[in-house]
């Protein structure tokens, strides 16, 4: 169930497999790698939302060992930059506040 609650097409890696995913976070995007705490609490966090309860650690780990492989996988390689991008034509700045 954990990985179903999880995200699947906004998974990828890096060139060095890195696995990274994209999450909502009160409405803005946020780019985590899968093994962070971010992600894990993240995960946990719809988990709660979806049953009432807590997943073991076991599942969750499984959960993330699981998204780490379809990024490296079957997820499109992209560079992670922080702060200032360029993608497609279009420069992407990070303002670094809640939006």
């Amino acid at each position: 169930m954990l990985t179903t609650l999880g995200p699947s097409d906004e998974l990828f890696h890096t060139a060095t497999g890195t696995a990274y995913a994209d999450l909502q976070i009160d409405g803005h995007r946020e780019t985590w790698p899968i093994h962070s705490k971010r992600v894990r609490s993240w995960l946990r966090r719809r988990y709660y939302e979806a049953t009432g309860d807590a997943p073991s650690t076991v599942a969750l780990n499984a959960a993330l060992n699981l998204l780490e492989a379809r990024a490296q996988f079957e997820g499109p390689e992209r560079m992670v930059r922080v702060r200032i991008a360029e993608h497609q034509g279009r420069i992407y700045l990070d303002l670094a506040d809640a939006a």
